[in-house]
């Protein structure tokens, strides 16, 4: 079961056609409007001409867990006037052609109403969007029209295959239906993500062709804000029928290509790009983070 989200802040799903061939997505084509009448189409192979995959970069949010460390749903805590599975919901959307949902069910969590994403102020972060610009805006403003924005991409909700397993069950759903070839899979709790740090992640699976590209922090590479290959579904689907369970043990069995810990740092400074919120302290930390990033700071470097 696939949901789609209709509404996605200025642009509305006006159309969508979903194929299928021998129960695996082959395809798709859907079709947005804007309020002022711009149009903007995203195509994909029909199953009869063979599946291709589309261009540009799939996301996979990872938003299912239970939460145990934290003692409340983590996703939803107020950061501001929003939470964290809608900020990372938000960069997904601005930095990919389209977003898979892995909330442990086919359902989209309640709280991802895209019409919030302008009122949420969640344009002010490295790689944040709240959905286009509109040249009205802009000229209003006292600036120059700029040139028409892409829509914001699609969400669609996937329940997690096989379920009940952690986060490799959300990434194996979101690698089954997606329609890239590479993608962006990171988690929910991860509040300040950086967009510049995904461009790295994607060039470098890009240069290499290997099968997921990562970045080392603390001698560990981390797996929930990493670019997989949708040709690596076979191997986690192998992995988790021989018993594995541990996403960091697969990733590293696939030879990722590695952006390097010094390179972190010169991407984030602050270093708080891969800043998730576990426990109680972590949430006030970031209270913290979010009110210097308000405040035109990008908060203390993580020791």
């Amino acid at each position: 079961m696939i949901n789609w989200i209709g509404v996605l802040g200025d642009w509305r799903l006006t159309e969508l056609r979903v194929s299928r061939s021998n129960g695996q997505f082959s395809g798709a084509c859907s079709k947005m409007k804007n309020n002022e009448g711009g149009e903007a189409c995203m195509n994909g192979k029909p199953a009869e001409t063979g599946f291709r995959y589309r261009p540009g970069y799939g996301g996979i949010l990872i938003a299912g867990g239970g939460s145990t460390r934290m003692g409340t749903d983590k996703r939803l805590l107020p950061l501001g006037e929003t939470t964290s599975l809608e900020r990372m919901a938000a960069f997904l959307a601005a930095q990919c052609r389209g977003v898979w949902v892995a909330a442990g069910s086919a359902e989209l969590p309640p709280v991802l109403a895209f019409s919030r994403w302008r009122e949420a102020g969640l344009a002010g972060g490295d790689g944040h969007a709240t959905g286009p610009v509109r040249p009205a805006d802009a000229q209003a403003a006292g600036g120059p029209a700029p040139r028409p924005r892409t829509p914001p991409a699609p969400l669609c909700a996937v329940a997690d295959e096989p379920p009940g397993i952690g986060p490799l069950g959300g990434l194996g759903a979101g690698l089954r239906h997606t329609a890239h070839r590479l993608n962006l899979a990171a988690a929910a709790d991860l509040p300040f993500p950086s967009a510049a740090l995904a461009r790295e992640l994607f060039a470098a699976a890009e240069r290499t062709g290997r099968p997921a590209a990562a970045v080392e922090r603390d001698g560990r590479l981390e797996p929930l804000f990493a670019v997989y290959s949708a040709d690596s579904l076979e191997s986690l689907q192998a992995y988790v029928r021989e018993g594995g369970r541990r996403i960091g043990r697969w990733l590293e069995s696939l030879a990722p290509a590695v952006v390097p810990e010094e390179r972190l740092r010169e991407l984030d400074p602050a270093g708080l790009a891969l800043f998730n919120m576990n426990r109680p302290e972590d949430y006030r930390q970031a209270l913290l983070f979010l009110q210097a990033e308000r405040n035109g700071h990008p908060g203390p470097a993580s020791s």
